[in-house]
């Protein structure tokens, strides 16, 4: 098993247990890893993001949490945390990367409406209306 797929299964796990879900698999993007995870909106909630970035670097990799929310129109995304590791540390900064994974759904739990500050570009395909 690749060592990607081992950090983004510790995710996974952590995040399945609080409700979040996997949009897809980890997919490589702008030089990173990345895992985006979901919480199913309640009625009229907002969509609820954390996104797990795992970029390679000189002799170790950085795993960088964010937590976001959006409303279809409007988003927003706050850097959580991040920690530097290699493939044979993975065990032991396992508690680490939990810590912070929890930290990034509370964070993205608690943002409300009044939180969302950008805004998404127009789409062709609405006429250039926004969602």
């Amino acid at each position: 098993m690749r060592w990607i797929d081992r950090v983004s299964q510790l995710a996974v796990a952590g995040a399945e247990r609080r409700g979040f879900r996997p949009l897809g698999p980890v997919a490589e993007r702008h030089g990173s890893w990345e895992l985006s995870l979901q919480k199913e909106p309640m009625s009229g909630d907002l969509n609820r993001f954390v996104f797990l970035a795992i970029t390679p670097g000189a002799g170790a990799w950085t795993l960088e949490f964010r937590a976001g929310a959006d409303d279809g129109s409007r988003f927003v995304r706050r850097t959580v945390g991040q920690c530097r590791t290699t493939p044979d540390e993975l065990a032991r900064i396992d508690q680490e990367l939990q810590r912070i994974l929890l930290r990034a759904i509370e964070i993205a739990n608690s943002l409300v409406a009044i939180d969302l500050t950008g805004s998404y570009l127009p789409s062709r395909a609405r006429g250039g209306r926004s969602a």
